[in-house]
């Protein structure tokens, strides 16, 4: 039986992993251009460095995935 990684019983906002990458932007157009399910879109934070942003993703079995990175 295919269950999610993290159990979301406790809260549905869950990261099951956070992933740091060169390029967020490109990675995020590529993901959404391919019809990714999109938690949440890219986007900078005031606590974020200049040029850095994050956004997360679901995975197939409902696990969420933070990526982050340049955005520039």
């Amino acid at each position: 039986m295919k269950r999610p990684v993290m159990d979301h019983s406790v809260g549905g906002e869950l990261l099951s992993a956070a992933v740091m990458v060169s390029n967020a932007r490109l990675l995020f157009l590529g993901l959404e251009a391919r019809g990714a399910i999109i938690h949440r879109p890219l986007k900078r934070e005031p606590w974020h460095s200049q040029g850095q942003g994050n956004f997360i993703v679901a995975d197939p079995d409902g696990n969420l995935i933070e990526f982050g990175g340049r955005t520039d």
